[in-house]
């Protein structure tokens, strides 16, 4: 049963999920970076920096989302929130894993590529909601 407890403060969940999202965005454009310019993988729409910075986006929105409510309503909200983003990274791989049964340009390189960019965020979102970047 969940207790509820008193919630981050909300500048201090915002200016931790600003830095997730900043720290996000600038390693996830380093990476697409160096696949476009070596051309690890054949072009592909997906692997281009406007669809990367909205989902990068969404999910640490959400990310941010889920922390300030587990931190309200859990008891441990940073062990449960490493649990959430560890499930919902290996979840969202299948969408990924989807777009070769669905899409006819898209190949295993770049399914590969977009899967490894969700891990990124959410390593940094780990680090940076739970307050452990500061410390």
């Amino acid at each position: 049963m969940a207790v509820t407890r008193s919630s981050v403060d909300w500048p201090t969940l915002g200016k931790r999920g600003g830095v997730a999202l900043v720290l996000s965005l600038l390693i996830n454009y380093v990476l697409l970076t160096v696949v476009l310019q070596l051309e690890l993988v054949a072009s592909y729409e997906h692997l281009a920096y406007l669809p990367v910075t909205i989902w990068t986006t969404v999910g640490v929105i959400g990310a941010t989302v889920v922390y300030g409510l587990l931190h309200r309503w859990s008891e441990t909200p940073d062990k449960t929130f490493v649990r959430v983003a560890i499930v919902v990274l290996l979840l969202s791989f299948i969408p990924d894993g989807a777009l070769l049964a669905f899409d006819e340009a898209a190949t295993v390189g770049a399914a590969t590529i977009l899967a490894v960019l969700h891990i990124p965020p959410a390593a940094v979102c780990i680090v940076t909601l739970t307050g452990q970047l500061s410390e």
